[in-house]
């Protein structure tokens, strides 16, 4: 991978064509039909409405978070904790238009609580560790992700075309944050 020095640069934001990666290796392993390039969301017909299992890490402007449909049912997790601003929500309602409250045109989605990033640079790894988590079947986020290893471990499914979990933490003390439901 050409990009390899962005994953593993402590200090670098991951660029639409790793996250792109991302997207490819987690649709493949979900077995969905389509690939979309995150770029998409920046043409007015924006993304394809999907009708199957999906996962995807979208861009926020200046940071990357990650959504899904599982189930029918829209999951969305931000490693800063900011929520779904508008340009996210309009991209989440593209990809689960058929989900759209026919009545409000309103998108039912659940907030899923994930580890807060460490520093100012590690949104798409933690979005990509978010889109393995749900793509290897596990709903619930962990609490902690080895945070020294991440873009290592990220690095190697990108070699080896493969998605894995990544390598948890220690369990921090006290109460995780439980997930809810907003409409956007």
């Amino acid at each position: 991978m050409k990009e390899k020095h962005l994953v593993a640069a402590p200090d670098r934001w991951l660029d639409d064509t790793v996250i792109d990666a991302v997207n490819n290796l987690v649709r493949m392993e979900i077995g969905g039909h389509q690939h979309q390039s995150t770029l998409v969301a920046q043409h007015p017909s924006g993304f394809d409405t999907v009708d199957t299992k999906s996962i995807h890490v979208l861009h926020d402007k200046d940071h990357w978070i990650a959504t899904a449909c599982i189930a029918d049912e829209v999951l969305f997790a931000d490693s800063m904790g900011r929520g779904v601003s508008e340009y996210v929500g309009g991209q989440m309602k593209q990809l689960y238009s058929r989900l759209l409250d026919s009545t409000t045109g309103k998108l039912k989605v659940t907030i899923t609580p994930c580890p807060r990033q460490t520093n100012a640079s590690d949104c798409g790894v933690y979005a990509s560790a978010v889109a393995f988590e749900w793509a290897t079947g596990n709903p619930k986020i962990p609490q902690t992700w080895n945070v020294p290893v991440m873009r290592q471990h990220l690095s190697a499914c990108l070699e080896g075309k493969s998605v894995l979990r990544f390598p948890q933490g220690q369990n921090k003390r006290g109460r995780r944050p439980m997930p809810h439901t907003i409409l956007i």
